[in-house]
């Protein structure tokens, strides 16, 4: 217990330290570069929000197998599998990551950046955070702690620490901040790669018994939702608002995803207690009325802060440049309190293996779109597009929250009483045949049980 704890408490201080290089890499390029060139740099980073939920997908894919591979008593095959997904993984990426590079002038002129530059390092990112994903899940699917958390804090801190020296002291440009982020990834992959040999070599090449191919499709498609409803915003502005207004709104976006931020990691530390209370059996709705009042009450603490100082904020968060939207800060504060909670919500849903989470996150999405298409005039429209989205994706995961518990119950009944019958009469087959053999199956039978509890 007291291992765990540790555990747990060293990955929430290392989500907390990588959501704020996050927001102190915006903070630095906010300063730096003003409100036009920031809404440049807020629109090419918009394109890896949009590939982060392909990395965490790959990520708590990686740590689900790693799990089921330690309960098998095949860790000495760990370091074998990683290799093997490296590899058939890692191209894959890097065959999207050519498309990409070959794209860049279509992309950037459709997103109106100003060099094909940013789209072309953009591409040289996704192999490397793809690839970052893997070594990390199998980390966290270990229990090593200590290594996961030690590579999340080294790429978030080259972030911070490369944008602050390329944008302060060589070049004033949004490059330099895509650079920052391509230096950092780089330096994630080359710690956790390193950190990986506490496991043993393999001996010979291990192909892996079954693909994940359904369940990381799954979860990619519930991240990939989220970082849509987080990150659409700031494109549909570059693209129907002026330049300097676009990079206000930027801005003012950044000053409302602190509530988003600082709640992600008590978030993250919650998640595991999710999993092993619903694995045990145990209810979990008390926890879950306990975590969303903890992060309601961060974010109410945050919009107060926001509301008692307005021009204090913005102007050590985005500069005096942004003083007289300070107003606006609290609006948008209160309307990423509800993502927030729903992002809470969807990961206590994702440890319950709720089905039902892309529909409802499918919704909020078409509402955000359809908004967009219809409201882009001011920053207002925009903002209130955010907050019905938000709204309906809260409300949407809400609902599977307090009553998607008895359908997904019945269905997780239905369907493992045929599986737990066919394991039953493996189990005979191959206790009768191990008495021909002179073997038990006890030991086998045993397994197979433990591989369906984890899987």
């Amino acid at each position: 217990m007291k291992s765990l704890l540790k555990g747990g408490m060293l990955v929430f201080g290392a989500t907390l330290i990588w959501q704020l290089s996050n927001f102190a890499f915006n903070v630095i390029g906010a300063h730096e570069l003003g409100p036009e060139d920031y809404g440049i740099l807020a629109s090419a980073m918009g394109l890896s929000y949009l590939l982060n939920p392909a990395v965490l997908a790959v990520q708590t894919v990686a740590s689900r197998e790693s799990t089921s591979v330690m309960v098998d008593d095949q860790g000495s095959q760990i370091r074998g599998i990683v290799n093997y997904y490296l590899i058939r993984v890692g191209l894959g990426a890097l065959a999207l990551a050519i498309i990409i590079i070959a794209l860049s002038p279509l992309i950037s002129h459709a997103l109106h950046l100003d060099s094909a530059g940013l789209v072309i390092i953009f591409g040289l990112v996704i192999p490397t955070l793809v690839a970052t994903g893997i070594v990390r899940g199998v980390h966290q699917g270990t229990r090593r702690f200590a290594r996961y958390s030690l590579g999340t804090v080294t790429e978030g801190l080259t972030k911070v620490c490369c944008a602050a020296i390329f944008l302060t002291l060589l070049w004033r440009a949004p490059i330099s901040g895509m650079l920052a982020l391509l230096f950092s990834a780089v330096a994630g992959l080359v710690v956790n790669v390193l950190l990986l040999r506490h496991f043993p070599r393999p001996t010979s090449a291990i192909r892996p018994n079954r693909h994940p191919i359904r369940s990381s499709i799954s979860t990619s498609a519930v991240f990939g939702l989220l970082a849509i409803l987080l990150s659409v915003d700031t494109m549909t502005a570059r693209l129907t608002l002026p330049p300097r207004i676009a990079g206000i709104y930027a801005g003012i976006s950044l000053a409302g995803k602190i509530v988003y931020f600082a709640t992600t990691a008590l978030t993250t530390f919650l998640f595991p207690t999710f999993s092993i209370r619903i694995d045990q059996g145990m209810s979990t709705r008390r926890w879950l009325g306990v975590s969303v009042g903890l992060v309601a009450a961060v974010s109410a603490a945050i919009i107060a802060f926001f509301a008692w100082a307005p021009y204090l904020v913005t102007t050590i968060l985005l500069g005096p440049k942004y003083r007289f939207v300070a107003s606006d800060i609290c609006i948008m504060g209160a309307i990423f309190s509800a993502y927030a909670l729903a992002n809470l919500i969807v990961m206590y849903l994702l440890a319950r293996r709720q089905r039902g989470i892309t529909i409802a996150l499918a919704v909020a999405v078409v509402v955000q779109v359809m908004g967009f298409m219809a409201f882009h005039r001011s920053i207002a429209d925009l903002m209130t597009v955010m907050a019905c989205a938000f709204g309906v994706a809260l409300l949407g995961c809400g609902v599977l929250g307090l009553f998607g518990y008895r359908w997904s119950k019945g269905t997780l009944n239905a369907v493992a009483a045929p599986i737990s019958k066919d394991i039953r009469k493996r189990g005979a087959h191959r206790s009768s045949a191990g008495k021909h053999r002179g073997i038990g199956s006890t030991g086998r039978h045993r397994d197979s049980s433990r591989r369906l509890k984890f899987s």
